[in-house]
């Protein structure tokens, strides 16, 4: 199977994803500086599953290892989702994938501004000093 091609609406959500976390793994805690490739924006469902690949309940950050990791071991990589999340948000994910979405270019930019205007929420609240794990409003 062909590698899913990333698109600028990939590369935001994935920077926001990592901003989200502050740049370090939410699985083992490891820091990486802004622009390092090292910490990635790891999908519990792949980024083929376009009812959920821009969802941020689908997305969190983590080390290149952990990454590979939780990727090679979907049992694993599911009880650490709902750990992470919790029944409730982990269930709300599950229905989320499972439904048609069709993504209209108009949908898709309305989406990447908001994920730009968090983003840049974000990155203005670390300036003032805010330091660890910040909630982000999801697009849908």
């Amino acid at each position: 199977m062909a590698a899913i091609k990333r698109d600028k609406y990939d590369v935001t959500f994935s920077q926001l994803i990592r901003e989200r976390a502050d740049f370090h793994c939410e699985r083992c805690g490891k820091s990486y500086r802004e622009s390092t490739q090292g910490l990635h924006c790891s999908h519990f469902y792949t980024r083929g599953n376009k009812a959920v690949r821009w969802c941020t309940l689908n997305a969190a950050a983590h080390c290149h290892g952990c990454h590979q990791y939780l990727g090679s071991n979907p049992m694993e990589f599911t009880a650490w989702v709902r750990g992470y999340l919790g029944d409730d948000l982990f269930e709300t994910l599950n229905e989320r994938r499972q439904a048609i979405v069709r993504w209209k270019p108009w949908m898709k930019d309305e989406m990447l501004a908001h994920y730009k205007s968090e983003l840049a929420r974000l990155q203005g609240m670390r300036k003032d000093g805010v330091v660890g794990y910040i909630e982000v409003v999801d697009y849908l």
